[in-house]
């Protein structure tokens, strides 16, 4: 799947939509539940992770395979926020 080299690079995946997480929320007993989607504001830092691991290939921390196996997951992670299916966003909400 899709998910495996995210898997690989970053451990164990749990995502679900900004509704579940309001709904949530407000199960928890939070009110004035606000979501602003900031996932164009965050798109430069896959090309700044992928500079970033690109200067490491040769470093001897890291293996090559581990440095790969990263920059294919960011390859995925930005074809899945460009169809939609990922988001990043912020929460807001208050207490009662």
């Amino acid at each position: 799947t899709m998910l495996k080299p995210l898997s690989k690079a970053f451990g164990f995946l749990f995502a679900e939509t900004p509704q579940y997480y309001r709904t949530y929320l407000e199960e928890c007993g939070f009110v004035s539940v606000r979501y602003e989607d900031v996932t164009a504001k965050t798109l430069p830092t896959l090309g700044t992770w992928r500079k970033n691991a690109l200067a490491l290939k040769g470093d001897k921390r890291y293996s090559d395979g581990a440095v790969n196996d990263f920059l294919i997951s960011l390859e995925v992670l930005g074809k899945l926020i460009e169809c939609g299916k990922i988001t990043y966003g912020i929460f807001d909400a208050r207490k009662v």
